[in-house]
């Protein structure tokens, strides 16, 4: 009798399987390597549910007692658990460990570095819909209450990151990012930042991921995530950090892709680059706007289409890098909706790649849930 070999992906399949239920299963604590498939679930469940809200950890440990009622068999003996069982459980105690941990922690960064700040106190004087802020031609947004100028001059993470942004404006593709000098600035200026030290050992402490050990340990991955090239349709090099901050620009359809970044879009609205055509949302109190917008190619004189881009105004571009790289580190390829103080943002962080850890893209979705009033 002939035997039949098992498919490959089978056998990789029963393989992550097994690692799952001996990483996952008591008294064993759950550890995470970032970037490792054996570790991480292949298919864990979206954090968010379908109307947006993320539930917290005794609602889905109260679901997952439901659906877990053991059967009896004929005998009237308990079933022992199956494999999916057992890895659907250790998927939503994951699941809740990291939403609740990340809550906690970016709640903290939130009340102690974000919300003190000159420029998040400033960006109240948004008026999103009023007589200079319509939509128009001439609508002005972020620049009737910020300077690019006195941003720099008062904060240096905004003149490090100008200098970030111009240098992929210039070059419009970084090949050796690994020896850029704007890079290596950038850099060196986040290890001595509060909010990454802060993180790092919150983080570490909760959900006990490699990577976040150390301050330089989670810097290097900073970089490999955003900063690393990826090979576009096109076949130009881009980054998730020229994507997300910056934007691309498509011919053809005359959009704009990514373009998150409001320090970025205050440097084009000086520059009388913008045109506001509609607003999606506005959070008063979180400064998380949504809308659309006309942006100008920075080659030539035409207009591009920004569909809907949202970004926090006011914030520090390093929040943001920030919470997108831990992010992309605990729940991978997922939406993952946390609690920042009153507020319960979407995190959309839709493609990540594996193999070499780069982003693709990262953003917040619109209208942050109001928790409490």
């Amino acid at each position: 009798m002939k035997r039949t070999r098992m498919p490959q992906r089978l056998k990789q399949q029963f393989r992550r399987l097994d690692a799952l239920i001996r990483v996952y299963s008591p008294p064993r604590q759950a550890r995470v390597v970032f970037w490792d498939p054996a570790d991480l679930p292949a298919s864990s469940p979206s954090v968010a549910t379908d109307s947006g809200e993320q539930p917290s950890t005794n609602a889905c440990n109260s679901r997952s007692s439901q659906q877990q009622v053991p059967q009896e068999d004929r005998d009237g003996l308990t079933a022992a658990p199956s494999r999916r069982e057992i890895k659907q459980q250790a998927q939503r105690r994951w699941v809740g460990s990291v939403v609740e941990a990340l809550s906690d922690v970016f709640s903290a960064i939130w009340t102690n570095f974000i919300e003190t700040s000159a420029e998040f106190q400033q960006a109240s004087q948004l008026r999103p819909g009023s007589c200079g802020s319509r939509p128009g031609t001439d609508a002005k947004l972020v620049s009737n209450a910020f300077s690019s100028d006195q941003l720099m001059s008062s904060r240096p993470s905004f003149r490090t990151h100008f200098r970030l942004l111009q240098e992929f404006s210039n070059s419009h593709a970084l090949t050796d990012w690994e020896n850029n000098a704007a890079v290596n600035a950038y850099i060196e200026q986040l290890k001595f930042d509060p909010m990454i030290t802060e993180c790092c050992t919150g983080l570490f402490n909760r959900l006990d991921v490699p990577t976040l050990q150390t301050v330089d340990s989670f810097v290097r991955t900073l970089r490999q995530v955003w900063f690393q090239p990826l090979e576009t349709n096109a076949g130009q090099p881009r980054c998730g950090y020229h994507h997300v901050c910056i934007g691309e620009f498509h011919s053809r359809s005359k959009s704009i892709g990514g373009m998150h970044n409001w320090f970025k879009y205050l440097l084009e609205e000086e520059k009388h680059n913008t045109r506001i055509l509609n607003w999606w949302s506005y959070e008063k109190n979180f400064h998380l706007i949504s809308m659309k917008f006309n942006m100008k190619h920075p080659d030539f004189d035409a207009w591009y289409t920004k569909e809907k881009s949202s970004f926090l105004v006011g914030v520090p571009t390093d929040f943001e890098l920030l919470l997108f790289t831990v992010v992309t580190m605990v729940n991978p390829n997922r939406d993952t909706s946390i609690q920042i103080k009153d507020y319960e943002p979407l995190v959309v962080v839709p493609r990540s790649l594996k193999k070499t850890g780069s982003l693709v893209t990262a953003y917040f979705r619109e209208s942050p849930k109001r928790i409490s009033g």
